[in-house]
């Protein structure tokens, strides 16, 4: 009985109460299958109309149903730099008024910053 307890206690904490330092998961559904990936393996995610398609670092591609403003939402700490760009800070290599480079596996990606979000990648770097 008391080993039952002490099972169901750790379910519970594991569920309800998960470590802090584990890296945040993102969960999406993507040609009918379901992925959970670690943010720190995501660059980017870009709009084109109807789709958003999530970029990895290591070149991979996902293309979702989601609006990229649920995105924005769903995700704390990454940075809109576009109507169609949603960025993982992590990955920056440089940036400047126009555009951000981010780093992936061996090439860089350089995207445009648009006039009305101009001034967001200010306190980045």
């Amino acid at each position: 009985m008391d080993q039952c307890i002490s099972t169901c206690r750790a379910v519970l904490t594991a569920q309800f109460f998960p470590k802090q330092d584990q890296e945040p998961l993102l969960s999406f559904v993507s040609n009918r299958k379901e992925y959970t990936l670690p943010l720190a393996e995501l660059a980017f995610i870009e709009s084109r109309d109807r789709i958003t398609i999530v970029h990895g670092v290591n070149g991979l591609q996902w293309t979702t149903t989601r609006s990229i403003k649920h995105w924005e939402s769903e995700i704390t700490g990454w940075i809109r730099i576009h109507r169609s760009f949603l960025i993982n800070p992590q990955h920056i290599e440089h940036h400047n008024a126009s555009e951000v480079g981010l780093r992936l596996q061996n090439t860089l990606e350089v995207l445009p910053i648009s006039r009305s979000f101009k001034g967001v990648l200010d306190a980045v770097k």
